[in-house]
């Protein structure tokens, strides 16, 4: 009976089992997710079009606290949301969500 062995290509050898009988490699340490400190997140973040410009805000922003967070006075602005005028009476209830349009409208004095 002849061996399977004997008509085989030469032993190809495991790669980790080689290293391990290696006396002197130093190895980096194995990445265990439980050795791994957490990483702090900060507020949930979502995605609407402010001025025509994607932009990153926590989630369920008001409008009030989007207006003063990016400097503008409510009293001074009218504020389109999804091409609908928000009453300013409903700045502070009104929470903005993902993909959501926000136009912010300034006015301006001048002329002759």
């Amino acid at each position: 009976m002849s061996s399977d062995k004997a008509n085989s290509p030469s032993h190809v050898s495991d790669p980790q089992t080689e290293e391990a009988k290696l006396p002197n490699v130093v190895r980096p340490p194995k990445k265990n997710s439980l050795s791994q400190s957490p990483k702090k997140e900060g507020p949930a973040m979502i995605t609407i079009k402010f001025n025509g410009k994607p932009t990153q805000i926590p989630t369920s922003t008001p409008i009030t606290t989007f207006l003063t967070t990016h400097n503008y006075n409510p009293i001074h602005v009218v504020v389109e949301l999804n091409e609908v005028i928000i009453p300013k009476d409903s700045y502070p209830t009104t929470t903005l969500s993902p993909d959501d349009t926000l136009e912010i409208l300034t006015f301006m004095g001048g002329g002759q």
